[in-house]
């Protein structure tokens, strides 16, 4: 597949957390590897990436560091969504990741990167991830992809 290539993103400062995903001040960093369990591609004409092309995909969600109370590797939840391109180079997506304690809402415009990693806003959630908001970066990868959540997460649902 090839990616999307609309406005490439500004770098945004990360908060590097200690070991278990925690929070400080409503910030939180995840990182996780998703690892592909389904892809399914519409090809709309013009053959070939076009405006209104398709592809969904699930994806199981893996540790990539000690968090959640669980080792790095140990699954963790998984996630669905599906890119919707809006053109050769452009493309929004809307999904959702499960997570210990609740689901992260992904919807937007998808920006690439200088470094080539695809960056989609987080708009909500659910549980702990109740009204975030923030950052997923899409490292690259076809069937394994790291995907690291920067989240800003309202006062009270902060763990």
């Amino acid at each position: 597949m090839r990616r999307p290539v609309p406005l490439v993103a500004a770098l945004f400062a990360a908060a590097w957390l200690s070991s278990s995903a925690a929070s400080t001040n409503g910030q939180e960093t995840i990182e996780v590897f998703s690892i592909t369990t389904s892809v399914h591609r519409v090809d709309q004409p013009p053959k070939g990436v076009s405006d209104g092309d398709t592809v969904s995909s699930s994806d199981r969600l893996v540790n990539a560091k000690a968090q959640f109370g669980l080792r790095s590797g140990a699954r963790v939840g998984n996630d669905h969504g599906r890119f919707i391109y809006t053109g050769t180079h452009t493309a929004s997506y809307a999904g959702e990741a499960s997570l210990p304690g609740g689901t992260v809402t992904v919807r937007g415009a998808v920006l690439v990167r200088a470094d080539g990693r695809l960056m989609i806003p987080v708009v909500g959630g659910s549980g702990k991830y109740k009204g975030a908001t923030g950052f997923v970066t899409i490292g690259s990868g076809k069937r394994r992809a790291l995907n690291t959540y920067e989240l800003t997460i309202p006062g009270a649902n902060v763990a």
